[in-house]
């Protein structure tokens, strides 16, 4: 299946990933979990892991994934078309990282990092680059002007669609990470914005580098440890990003924020149910 968007004046082409109707096995094993935490890093909770137990089986509805992140052309062209803004827009900051966390005026899905260089360069790539600064509610929006746009069902994809596609793309479990350490003090916004730059560009781009935005709530699985965290207050995001640990780049890990949450770390990709 191929979908074609006609976004900033060009015809940008968006491959998917098909995932058939089916039963999928979600989550982890307590043996998974029994072997990670030998060599947990010490800023991921051993609590962390029980968010993706156990394991289950699921039914997912047949749906086809982008192989690609919307980009900031897209994402703009939707802006131009609806006059639609942005939490971070809406607020006048978000969230960036500078030798830590830190909450700053300016930023949005035009200038995610407020570095001139960098913004410069995301908007240059804006053709190809994954728009950020994008909060779940941002990604719904779009989801739904780009329904109305082509006339078919396009959402953020659900966890366990998502855990679908990542399972037919080859990303590895948590049970085959063999490295744990953390690297973040290794890492800075220049590398990572011009590796994303270059990853971009391919028709394929794995997940990895950015966390990205799901549809669904963050709730324990059938049969979890109870948690306070659980409810209708976070979304989840997957897939880890450029500055997180291996185990938090598989499959499986749940990560969870405000649906109004937003940073150069977070974007989407569309997903369209099949009938």
């Amino acid at each position: 299946m191929a979908h074609v968007h006609t976004m900033g004046g060009s015809m940008l082409k968006n491959e998917m990933y098909y995932i058939l109707s089916g039963t999928y096995m979600i989550g982890i094993s307590q043996s998974t979990i029994e072997k990670v935490l030998i060599a947990l890093p010490a800023d991921i909770k051993p609590e962390y892991l029980y968010h993706s137990y156990p394991e289950h089986s699921v039914n997912v509805e047949q749906c086809a994934i982008a192989r690609r992140y919307v980009t900031v052309s897209e994402f703009g062209q939707f802006v131009e078309e609806t006059g639609f803004v942005t939490q971070a827009e809406k607020d006048g900051w978000s969230w960036t990282w500078e030798g830590g966390w830190t909450k700053k005026q300016g930023l949005s899905w035009q200038k995610p990092f407020g570095i001139p260089e960098l913004d410069g360069l995301y908007v240059t790539h804006a053709d190809t680059m994954c728009v950020l600064q994008i909060s779940c509610n941002d990604a719904r929006a779009y989801c739904t002007y780009l329904s109305q746009k082509i006339g078919e069902r396009v959402s953020l994809p659900t966890e366990y669609m998502w855990e679908a596609f990542a399972t037919v793309a080859g990303i590895p479990g948590m049970d085959q990470c063999k490295e744990l350490s953390p690297k973040k003090n290794n890492y800075n916004l220049f590398d990572y914005c011009m590796l994303l730059i270059e990853l971009t560009k391919k028709e394929k781009v794995l997940p990895g580098m950015v966390w990205e935005w799901t549809d669904s709530y963050f709730a324990g699985y059938p049969g979890c440890l109870p948690h306070k965290e659980y409810g209708t207050t976070y979304k989840v995001l997957r897939g880890g990003s450029y500055f997180s640990h291996p185990l938090q780049r598989a499959r499986e890990y749940r990560f969870r924020r405000c649906p109004t949450a937003r940073s150069p770390f977070y974007t989407f990709r569309i997903c369209v149910m099949k009938d």
